[in-house]
This record gives C-alpha cells, sequence and structure tokens, in this order.
C-alpha cells in the first residue's frame, strides 16, 4: 500500500484489519488484540472481517502524547539469568 493510498484511509470506516492498522501506524496483532479485548467493533464480510471505526475517529478518542509526561515508558524486559 502508498503512502497516498494510507492517507486517503484515514476518513474510511469499515476497513479491513491490515488497512486500519497501516492508517493507525500499528501492528495487525495490536488490533487483533483491541477487538478480542473490546475497544474496537468489527463486522464480518463473507471471509474479510472489516473494523466499524474510522481510523480518525479512532485516533481521536486516544489520549493525545505530551512529551516529558512519563506515560511512554519502557517495559521491564526480560530477567536476567543468574550465572552461577
Amino acid at each position: 500500500m502508498s503512502e497516498a493510498e494510507a492517507k486517503s484511509d484515514i476518513d474510511t470506516p469499515f476497513l479491513p484489519i491490515r488497512r486500519f492498522a497501516v492508517a493507525i501506524n500499528a501492528s495487525y496483532s495490536h488490533v487483533r488484540h483491541q477487538l478480542d479485548r473490546g475497544e474496537l467493533e468489527a463486522i464480518k464480510d463473507g471471509k474479510i472481517t472489516k473494523v466499524r471505526t474510522s481510523p480518525r475517529s479512532y485516533l481521536e478518542s486516544r489520549p493525545k502524547f505530551v512529551p516529558g509526561s512519563r506515560t511512554m515508558q519502557p517495559g521491564p524486559g526480560r530477567p536476567r539469568k543468574a550465572r552461577g
């Protein structure tokens, strides 16, 4: 998908999951997890699952990122193996 197609998808509802993920700059698995948790709604159109929300309305409903607010912290990572 080209960048122009991704920009044109921003206001389009009922996108397939992969195109929705590209439009919101997320991974396919992240969108699937949100669907499983009930944070997004989708419909089945034949074999294709389509997200009901447009990418723009989804992104507007998310909290805004404020630099320096410590909301984006790195995770704990993997524990180190004990040497011995």
